[in-house]
């Protein structure tokens, strides 16, 4: 087991993406209940779409937000799928940012927190700690204790 830390690099991509995720599951549901209770005519005037698009555009953040979740809470144990998965968020974030711009909008959250993503998971450290391909060891742990004292 490496008694390397996570790279600071990935320890801010965490802690961005748990904000993110909590806002997210705390808002979609919420959005949901709105769009529900709305008619048609009011969805279309709010946000330029029908009802069933609102809707599915809201599931499909939800569903985004779940993944996000997973890949947050499993990213300290390291090795090339979690940055594969990464990867896969950093796509996922543009091509939701694309989504918007053609249905006439523009998501700046998305194309900022995609591009933020890429650059702190493609650094050198990152990269670097991801190829070791072991989990990290939380510092002031018994077993990183035991590991960096040889035992």
């Amino acid at each position: 087991m490496s008694t390397s830390p996570m790279p600071r690099a990935l320890r801010v991509v965490r802690a961005l993406l748990y904000i993110k995720v909590t806002l997210t599951l705390i808002s979609a549901p919420l959005m949901l209940i709105g769009i529900a209770v709305m008619t048609e005519d009011e969805v279309f005037q709010e946000m330029g779409t029908v009802k069933a698009a609102a809707a599915a555009f809201t599931v499909a953040y939800f569903a985004l937000a779940l993944f996000e979740l997973y890949v947050v809470v499993t990213l300290r144990r390291g090795g090339r799928t979690r940055q594969r998965y990464m990867r896969v968020l950093v796509g996922l974030h543009l091509l939701f940012a694309l989504a918007h711009l053609l249905t006439g909008g523009i998501s700046l959250v998305d194309i900022a927190i995609g591009a933020l993503l890429l650059t702190l998971n493609e650094s050198r450290s990152a990269r670097n700690w991801y190829r070791s391909g072991t989990p990290a060891v939380p510092t002031g742990t018994a077993r990183h204790v035991a590991v960096s004292h040889g035992e």
